[in-house]
């Protein structure tokens, strides 16, 4: 169980101040086999977004409510797309990922290893023409083996592709992109704008009345705003069907939300997206650094058009140093940052039973949501608008800063999580059948967590928000 005294050091070391309300825990690491803080950090970063809602709620009432966290769950959240089941299936089993030629680790010539995400297909493509090989992994492997590991990162960065090079914590941080946000705290907040005190709308739920747009795609950026659906907020997804994604995050993180496509490319669908954007309270995005900017929806753009927002910023590498453009996903920045070689040796052979767990995409979710949740504080205070900037090397650098004091060995065995999951999981209906998923983790004694509605597809709602 993690002590007061613990979970003070814990945010003490995200940067962010430490709440006001009262909030208990149990259960405690170590869940997966990792020698990391990663159930106490992830309890930790959701007992924030409870403090959140809770200062939200005691300006609604006048009253402050308990918060517990089950740190056995909130590490289960780690997990939560891939213990996701449809029908009783496992939900992961929709993708069809199992003969991709260039996702994972790859040795070069030198004798260092590189990590390579391609799960979509423009990826594979793109790494494949870089590689000048047939698409196999076999091939694949051969044609990085011929490769000096630090020229290969470099050809893959420059062709917006996503490889990295196999680091520890140290060397990360001598690499002036982990140097540059060595020093950030895991949540930025900064004024973008001028705006009157905005008050909070009236509700029944903590954030009832406010509206969200939500394009982002994969895990953190879907997590920020699914964790606002938790609470009442109305989230407008956008997608198109040209944008890839996986279905099986789309099912996990689509819970409370509508998801509607708009093409940003198309000059009336962008005409629709700045009519959204205007009634929107929150605007999260999770487009590479500079995207949104050249189709007119940078933080500034969207802050003018819209006074008094609050536009979020996820990324992979931090919002400074060199690597702000550079396209990654949670297994690359686990490879970049040493957060991998604590937990396994490259070229080992894989446990295929291992739950998968994504530690910073789900964390950096729920910092981006409690950042959103400050600045909502701020602007009802002082107004403004506001740009909440989280990212997964931020996430990384916070879980290292942790320490690992754990016993890999002492974790919970593959059979006794799935029975936890078991235990921590609901049935609900949904566009993809019926869905077995992980309860919201958060237990607030007057505002419990609760997503309305069924589960959407993607393009099943119009674009338009709900009636006040």
């Amino acid at each position: 169980m993690m002590t007061q005294k613990e979970f003070a050091r814990i945010i003490d070391a995200s940067g962010v101040s430490f709440p006001q309300s009262a909030t208990s825990f149990k259960g405690g690491d170590p869940v997966f086999p990792s020698p990391m803080c990663l159930a106490s950090g992830m309890g930790a970063a959701m007992a924030m977004v409870g403090s959140g809602i809770d200062d939200i709620w005691a300006a609604r009432s006048g009253r402050r409510q308990e918060i517990n966290v089950d740190l056995n769950h909130a590490a289960l959240f780690m997990s939560s797309m891939w213990l996701l089941k449809v029908d009783g299936e496992v939900a992961t089993t929709m993708d069809e990922l199992d003969d991709l030629p260039v996702e994972g680790l790859f040795k070069c010539r030198d004798g260092k290893w590189i990590s390579i995400s391609c799960v979509f297909p423009p990826l594979t493509n793109g790494t494949l023409e870089v590689l000048g090989c047939e698409p196999d992994r076999d091939s694949a492997a051969a044609a990085i083996a011929e490769w000096e590991s630090f020229e290969l990162e470099d050809a893959l960065t420059e062709r917006d592709l996503s490889g990295v090079v196999l680091r520890n914590e140290k060397e990360w941080l001598n690499h002036p992109q982990g140097h540059a946000a060595s020093s950030l705290p895991v949540v930025e907040l900064e004024q973008i704008g001028d705006a009157p005190p905005s008050p909070l709308p009236e509700g029944t739920r903590p954030l009832s009345g406010l509206r969200v747009l939500d394009l982002t795609r994969v895990l953190a950026g879907p997590t920020v705003s699914r964790t606002l659906a938790e609470f009442g907020a109305d989230v407008l997804h956008i997608g198109a069907p040209h944008l890839a994604d996986l279905k099986s995050s789309q099912a996990d993180t689509g819970h409370g939300k509508r998801r509607a496509h708009i093409n940003i490319d198309k000059p009336e669908d962008k005409r629709l997206l700045r009519e959204l954007m205007r009634d929107a309270d929150i605007f999260s995005q999770s487009f590479r650094t500079g995207h949104l900017a050249q189709r007119g929806f940078s933080p500034e753009q969207v802050a003018a058009a819209s006074p008094g927002v609050i536009y979020v910023s996820e990324n992979c590498y931090g919002h400074k140093g060199p690597w702000i453009h550079k396209r990654g996903y949670d297994s690359n920045v686990r490879a970049a940052s040493g957060v991998l070689l604590l937990h396994e040796q490259p070229g080992a052979p894989a446990d295929p039973e291992r739950l998968h767990f994504a530690m910073h995409d789900y964390a950096t979710g729920c910092w981006g949501a409690y950042g959103v949740l400050a600045a909502l504080k701020k602007r009802a205070e002082v107004g403004g608008s506001w740009h909440v900037k989280v990212s997964l090397n931020q996430t990384a650098r916070w879980f290292l800063s942790l320490g690992t004091p754990y016993d890999q060995s002492a974790s919970q065995t593959q059979a006794s999580l799935w029975e936890m999951f078991n235990d921590y999981s609901e049935f609900s209906e949904s566009s993809y059948g019926q869905l077995q998923r992980l309860k919201p983790v958060l237990q607030m004694s007057e505002t419990a967590p609760v997503w309305q509605g069924p589960t959407l597809k993607p393009g099943e709602s119009k674009p338009e928000w709900l009636q006040a």
